[in-house]
């Protein structure tokens, strides 16, 4: 019985080598690393649209009318404001934009791209 339990132990023994050469793959830096990186959704065009503003270019009537001096401020105060808030916006879109570009060079190259900042 002993020199049976003796022979299976050394069976096993010489056998794990085997199992275990069996059992290996390839793992060097270059195997373990992604290879296969994966696509960026593309942005909606809402996001990254920039906006404009017709030019003020009205065709004279001839006709002339009177308005108060506080109206008028208010109208060239509201058009000044709706400037501001589309240069606003137009950066946002622009900042989304180079956004989406560093994350895909990320996703592509696994490195930071250069220009893009990690700053928050």
């Amino acid at each position: 019985m002993r020199s049976q339990m003796f022979r299976l132990q050394l069976l096993t023994l010489l056998c794990l080598p085997l199992l275990s050469a069996a059992c290996a793959t390839a793992s060097t830096p270059g195997s373990l690393a992604r290879t296969e990186r994966p696509a960026t959704p593309t942005l909606p065009e809402e996001l990254i649209k920039t906006e404009r503003l017709a030019p003020i270019a009205g065709k004279p009537s001839g006709e002339l009318v009177s308005i108060d001096k506080g109206v008028l401020a208010e109208i060239v105060e509201r058009l000044a404001q709706a400037a501001d808030a589309i240069e606003r916006s137009n950066n946002r879109a622009g900042g989304v934009r180079k956004l989406w570009i560093c994350v895909d060079a990320i996703m592509h190259t696994g490195v930071l791209a250069k220009g893009c900042n990690t700053q928050h």
